[in-house]
C-alpha cells in the first residue's frame, strides 16, 4: 500500500438519514433523489447501504456499514454498471455534494450506471485512532525514531479499537473485495466494469482474482499489484535522477546549475549533521509548534511529492533552499505531512501489510535499502510498525500464472515512481486481453486521469470499441528558478 493512505479523512455521508444501518435490520437500504451538476444537469440517482461483516472469518463479527451512491444512466441501453474503486483505499460517495465532480461523471453516463463506493472503514470513525501521545523531537530526523513512534501509537490505537470493538484483522483488500461482490448481488446485477485508480486498482485486481466471472471490463490507472505493497528502494532513486535530467534539459545551458543530486547528496549530509528547526501549525491544536527536520523528513518529503508534478517544479529549490539553510520551501512541505505523526487507520494499515509481499520481492526490497540514498522510506510506515501489529496474510502467490479473459485496459504515468509503468506491464503474464497499455508522457501519479486524451479512451473503451496503444502527453514540466520567481509556473511554497 502507498503512504498516502496513511491519513484519509474520516467523512460520514449521510444524504438520507433512513440510510443508517443502526436504523433498521435489513442488509440493504436505499433510497431515490436527484444531484444538479454545476452544468445544471438533473442525475437521477439511487443512494444507499449495505450491511456486512466486519470480518466474514468471524461468526460473531459485528456489522459495519458500506455507502454507495449509484447514478443512473441516461442510455436506453445501458452496458455493465460501473463501479469506480478511488484510490487510497478511500471514500468517494461524499463527493456527489460537489456539482462539478458529478460534471465529470455525465460522459460516463451516457454509457452506463456509475455506483460510487466507500471502501470499508472510510467512513467509520471507530477505526481511526487519534494520537494521545507527545510528539517526539526526532520524528522527522531518523526513520528509527519514526518508527519507534508509530509502534507506540500502534500499540495503544489497538488497546482503544479493542474496547471500541473493532476487528482490525478485517481490513483487508479480499474483505473489501468481498464487499463489493456483495453489493453487486444485493443490487441484482449481473456484471460490472470498474475503474480503478492506485490502490483502487489492487482492490480491482483483488476482485479480479476472487470474482472473474462479475466483471465485464476493467481499467486499471496506476497499477498497485497484489504483490506490490511494499516498494523497492532502488526505484525511488532511479526517479530522482530522471527528475535531475529533466531538470537538467529544461534549464537553460548557458547556465551554471549544480546537478540535483549533488545538491540532494549535500542536503542530506548538512541534515544529518545539524537538523533544520521549522515552525508549523500542530495539525490538531492548530497552535505553533517547532518541528527538527533530519535526512528521514527531507527523504518523506521527496517520496511523497516527487512524483506529483504539481510539487515536482518545486524540488530543485528545496533542495538548493535547505543548502542555504533556508527553511522557507521546507516549511510548506512538513506542514503538510507533519499529521502522520499524529494518527493511526485502522483500516488502511491492516491492508498495505495483509496484502503482504514475496519472499523473493522481501529480499530484492533489503538488498535495495543498503544502496539507496533514502534507505527504506518507500515502506514507512507499514515495514516499521508491521511486527506488532495484528494482521493475516493474503498469501501472495507470485509463481501461479492462471490468466483471466476479462477485456482490460492499463494507464501509467511516466513520472509516476508510486506506480511505475512496470507494474502495469506485469499484468500481461496475468491478462489474456489487454487491450492497450497507455502511458502518459508527462503525468506524475496523481495526473493519469486528467489527460483529455485519456479520458476519451476511456469512454471509447467502456463503450466496447477496440482502443489501440497511444501516446498522449501533458504540459511539459517548468522548473520554478532557485530564486525569485517564474512567470510560467507557481508554487503555493513561494507564493506571498
Amino acid at each position: 500500500m502507498k503512504i498516502t493512505r496513511i491519513l484519509i479523512a474520516i467523512t460520514i455521508f449521510s444524504v438520507c438519514n433512513t440510510l443508517t444501518a443502526q436504523q433498521s435490520k435489513d442488509f440493504l437500504k436505499k433510497n431515490d433523489t436527484i444531484f444538479l451538476s454545476s452544468s445544471k444537469t438533473k442525475i437521477f440517482a439511487e443512494v444507499g447501504s449495505l450491511k456486512v461483516p466486519e470480518n466474514r472469518k468471524d461468526k460473531n463479527s459485528r456489522w459495519i456499514t458500506i455507502n454507495y451512491v449509484r447514478l443512473k444512466s441516461t442510455s436506453t441501453t445501458p452496458k455493465a454498471p460501473l463501479i469506480y474503486l478511488e484510490g487510497g483505499g478511500s471514500a468517494s460517495t461524499h463527493k456527489v455534494l460537489d456539482p462539478y465532480y458529478l460534471d465529470d461523471w455525465i460522459p460516463y453516463l451516457a454509457i452506463s450506471d456509475v455506483i460510487l463506493f466507500d471502501q470499508r472503514g472510510t467512513t467509520d470513525q471507530d477505526v481511526l485512532w487519534i494520537s494521545n501521545i507527545p510528539y517526539p523531537e526526532n520524528f522527522l530526523v531518523t526513520q528509527e525514531a519514526a518508527g519507534d513512534h508509530w509502534k507506540a501509537m500502534g500499540k495503544k490505537a489497538l488497546h482503544d479499537f479493542e474496547k471500541r470493538g473493532v476487528d482490525v484483522t478485517g481490513y483487508t483488500v479480499y474483505e473489501s473485495a468481498k464487499d463489493i461482490e456483495a453489493l453487486r448481488i444485493a443490487l441484482k446485477i449481473d456484471k460490472i466494469s470498474i475503474v480503478g485508480f492506485s490502490f483502487g486498482t489492487h482492490l480491482g485486481l483483488a476482485l479480479i482474482k476472487l470474482y472473474e466471472d462479475s466483471i465485464a471490463s476493467a481499467v486499471l490507472a496506476g497499477v498497485d499489484g497484489l504483490d506490490e505493497s511494499f516498494n523497492y528502494p532502488g526505484l525511488l532513486d532511479m526517479h530522482f535522477k530522471k527528475i535531475d535530467k529533466l531538470f537538467q534539459d529544461h534549464m537553460e545551458s548557458s547556465a551554471k546549475l549544480p546537478n540535483l543530486y549533488t545538491l540532494l547528496e549535500r542536503a542530506m549530509w548538512q541534515l544529518e549533521n545539524e537538523p533544520m528547526n521549522v515552525t508549523v501549525l500542530h495539525p490538531l491544536s492548530r497552535e505553533p509548534m517547532t518541528i527538527k527536520v533530519g535526512p528521514f523528513g527531507l527523504s518523506l518529503i521527496i517520496r511523497l511529492d516527487i512524483d506529483d508534478t504539481s510539487d515536482i517544479p518545486i524540488i530543485p529549490r528545496l533542495l538548493y533552499t535547505i543548502s542555504k539553510r533556508d527553511t522557507s520551501v521546507l516549511q510548506w512541505f512538513v506542514q503538510k505531512r507533519i499529521a502522520y505523526a499524529f494518527a493511526i487507520p485502522g483500516n488502511g494499515l491492516t491492508q498495505g501489510i495483509a496484502s503482504g509481499v514475496s519472499t523473493r520481492r522481501w529480499r530484492k526490497i533489503d538488498r535495495e535499502e543498503d544502496r539507496s540514498i533514502f534507505k527504506n522510506v518507500v515502506n514507512f510506515p507499514f515495514y516499521d510498525i508491521k511486527e506488532i501489529w495484528p494482521t493475516v496474510s493474503l498469501e501472495v502467490d507470485t509463481r501461479k500464472k492462471d490468466k483471466n479473459d476479462i477485456r482490460t485496459l492499463l494507464l501509467s504515468g511516466d513520472l509516476d515512481c508510486r506506480t511505475p509503468p512496470s507494474q502495469a506491464e506485469a499484468l500481461y503474464d496475468k491478462f489474456n486481453n489487454i487491450q492497450a497499455h497507455i502511458v502518459v508522457k508527462n503525468a506524475g501519479h496523481e495526473q493519469i486521469l486528467t489527460n483529455e486524451e485519456v479520458k476519451r479512451t476511456i469512454l471509447s473503451f467502456l463503450s466496447g470499441n477496440e482502443v489501440s496503444k497511444s501516446f498522449p502527453s501533458n504540459d511539459e514540466i517548468v522548473f520554478i528558478p532557485f530564486t525569485g520567481k517564474s512567470e510560467k509556473v507557481s508554487h503555493p511554497s513561494i507564493e506571498e
